[in-house]
């Protein structure tokens, strides 16, 4: 019955799913949009005006910044998790993931050197956001007892 009202269902490879999560984010630079989005400009459903893009400097400057982000984002992605579900154990296990890759002095130096919008796409900026957000967290809760 499920069948018929559906249709014919496909199912995907985790490897599939991480390849077209990593163009959604790439090609929106966030990964918050859903494919919906550029199917509607594609179909010419949704218009934006033309532009030209001038590309000044590269967001990633090589394939370890790229991955390396990709971590961070799965570690923000757990703490968002537990800081909805109140889990305390798992928020200080996401801030010393994050504060162990702060502690890092290449990664630093790298998007130091990076325009002000573009650190917005490194691992350093994301990590900082995971312990801020984790330590107003337990400050929340400490201040709750």
């Amino acid at each position: 019955m499920v069948l018929h009202r559906t249709g014919s269902c496909v199912r995907i490879s985790s490897n599939a799913e991480s390849l077209i999560w990593r163009a959604e984010r790439l090609f929106f630079l966030n990964g918050e949009q859903d494919l919906s989005a550029f199917l509607l400009v594609d179909l010419g459903i949704v218009k934006y005006p033309t532009y030209k893009c001038i590309v000044s400097q590269q967001i990633f400057s090589a394939r370890d910044d790229l991955l390396g982000y990709e971590e961070a984002i799965e570690v923000a992605q757990i703490v968002d998790e537990a800081l909805d579900g109140s889990n305390t154990g798992l928020v200080l296990k996401c801030i010393k993931i994050a504060d162990s890759h702060l502690s890092n002095p290449v990664q630093s130096l790298t998007s130091e050197s990076m325009a002000p919008f573009l650190s917005h796409f490194s691992a350093t900026f994301v990590y900082s956001k995971v312990v801020l957000l984790g330590i107003s967290f337990l400050e929340s809760e400490h201040s709750s007892i």
